[in-house]
């Protein structure tokens, strides 16, 4: 199994929302079949205008909290579906090559790991963290 793409922005990919308070293609979590799983908008007991903002701006973290579990969730079925061998793979350069990408926390989780001794890993084509030029 290879698993591609392990920088931040590709794997995880960042939200493309922040859920259906602001997107205007997006169905309300109330309205979907797979509510129960989701976040969602708590306006009980509120009584003003900071109140209401202030419970938006709770469930739009919890929104992406609840994106990055998703992704954790795909990450843990691509990684654990090799029956032989599990090739896991990250450029520290972007399309641009403008700027370093970081690696995926998916990845760092897996090299801790394995620099940790818990974990049997062979490092191929493995180039270390590209330092800033300030010059």
């Amino acid at each position: 199994v290879a698993v591609p793409g392990l920088v931040e922005g590709s794997f995880p990919v960042k939200p493309q929302t922040t859920g259906w308070v602001a997107g205007r293609g997006d169905l309300p979590t109330a309205l979907r079949g797979d509510r129960e799983h989701l976040p969602d908008v708590d306006l009980d007991g509120v009584t003003d205008l900071a109140g209401v903002a202030g419970r938006i701006s709770d469930y739009r973290e919890a929104y992406v909290e609840h994106h990055r579990g998703e992704e954790r969730r795909l990450a843990y079925v691509a990684m654990t579906r090799a029956r032989a061998h599990l090739l896991l793979g990250a450029a520290w350069w972007g399309e641009t090559g403008a700027k370093v990408c970081r690696l995926s926390p998916f990845l760092t989780e897996v090299l801790d790991a394995a620099d940790a001794g818990e974990l049997a890993l062979e490092r191929w084509l493995w180039t270390p963290e590209p330092v800033a030029d300030d010059g």
